[in-house]
């Protein structure tokens, strides 16, 4: 079975001590996951990885990535990410060590082709990744919202500036049931001013992630340790820094980066960026004026569950739906008493089950399975109330009322089938 990231085919090479000689694609295969790499020889291998997957001649491999050697049959190797790489036999037939990549070509005497992103049986191997995007003004507040499970808008910038679309942008994701995150532009000045002015224009919501963007040469790193750590803090919510390679690689001191690091590289594919650092998020591309990310979860609900929320989001349709019946619910209410175990008292109880629910999912995007869970109750409910309709003399109430209540009476059924 595939490995699910870089990190974890890493890991199994550290932990990898011998190999039968001679075989170095089926161990870059086995490393993440495959029983063979499906080529006849290292060299074959890298003349059928495609073009657009393939770095002739590129030393700064990616961790992960697969190094290639020339001559004879040519030789494989995973890169680590910091110019060395995990090799069979280059210390001995039947070992496995981490050693400089130079050696590789020092040592056999074949020349570096280059690297490619892992590729094995004619296929990319693809990480378990989640899409995204991050949105500001100069995107458009709708259009992006669909085959991705999360999106960060930009808020502020320094102390002065707001988005004039992050309200509309931001509407957009939790409509579409999207992970949300929220960004804040920093600019050389008061750290915790310039976090109080971004917190302050925002409600935040359980699962709600935000992002340090450092940008500026001006802002140092010992400020963005500063601002990450405040809002840490104050808020309880998961922080993450943004910034590109060159600022982490160069600018950065302290290699702190809240609850993940946001990596802006661009010039390798996504899945790996070219830091030796853990990343959570990769900004892979910039195409069609939108930045595109990848981040490091499984899925919609393991992200949102790693950011503190309670499951996936509702969509527009479910929460129309929930929304309705919350309204035909209040509607039985309106009609019946409330005496202590007639329909009013169950409706009412339902009616306030529902409007707890409804609360939550329009202002936090509240998911399936917690609806599910509040509901149960809600549902017994229901149960009651239905028995109760099904009882009713309605000869006895005037006939515009007896004509509503059996109206109401499918509008429950349908809500016990939620």
């Amino acid at each position: 079975m595939s490995v699910t990231s870089t990190a974890e085919a890493l890991l199994k090479c550290a932990l990898t001590d011998t190999w039968a000689p001679d075989m170095c694609g089926q161990f870059c295969a086995a490393m993440y996951g495959y029983g063979s790499s499906g080529y006849r020889t290292a060299l074959v291998q890298w003349q059928s990885v495609p073009a657009a997957l393939k770095f002739p001649g590129d030393p700064d491999a990616p961790p992960g990535a697969l190094l290639f050697w020339g001559v004879g049959q040519g030789h494989v190797a995973i890169a680590d990410g910091t110019g060395s790489c995990f090799s069979i036999d280059i210390s001995g037939r039947g070992t496995v060590t981490r050693v400089p990549m130079d050696r590789i070509a020092s040592v056999w005497d074949k020349p570096y082709l280059g690297w490619t992103v892992p590729y094995f049986q004619d296929q990319q191997w693809s990480a378990q990744m989640i899409k995204g995007v991050d949105v500001s003004r100069y995107q458009a507040v709708s259009g992006w919202q669909t085959g991705i499970d999360f999106a960060f808008v930009k808020v502020t910038e320094g102390t002065t500036y707001v988005n004039p679309t992050w309200v509309v942008q931001r509407d957009t994701a939790r409509a579409a049931g999207l992970v949300v995150g929220y960004y804040h532009f920093s600019r050389p000045g008061d750290m915790i001013a310039q976090a109080d002015f971004f917190l302050g224009k925002i409600a935040l919501q359980p699962g709600d992630v935000l992002a340090f963007d450092w940008e500026d040469t001006g802002v140092t790193s010992a400020q963005k340790d500063a601002w990450i750590s405040y809002v840490q803090g104050k808020t309880g919510h998961r922080v993450v820094l943004y910034c590109n390679k060159e600022f982490w690689l160069n600018l950065d001191k302290t290699s702190f980066a809240g609850d993940g690091l946001w990596i802006a590289d661009p010039d390798n594919p996504a899945g790996l960026p070219g830091v030796r650092s853990a990343w959570l998020i990769h900004q892979f591309s910039t195409a069609g004026s939108l930045d595109h990310d990848v981040a490091q979860f499984s899925s919609r609900a393991d992200m949102l569950a790693w950011a503190g929320g309670s499951d996936v989001a509702l969509t527009a349709s479910e929460l129309k739906l929930l929304t309705e019946t919350h309204d035909a619910v209040t509607k039985i209410t309106s009609l019946v008493d409330t005496k202590a175990h007639g329909v009013g008292y169950y409706a009412a109880k339902g009616e306030q089950a529902l409007a707890a629910v409804l609360s939550q999912s329009r202002s936090n995007g509240g998911g399936i399975s917690e609806l599910k869970t509040a509901l149960g109750l809600a549902s017994q409910k229901l149960d009651a109330v239905a028995q109760v309709l099904a009882n009713l003399d309605l000869s006895q109430v005037p006939a515009e009322v007896a004509a509503k209540i059996e109206s109401l009476k499918l509008v429950v059924t349908i809500a016990e089938g939620l």
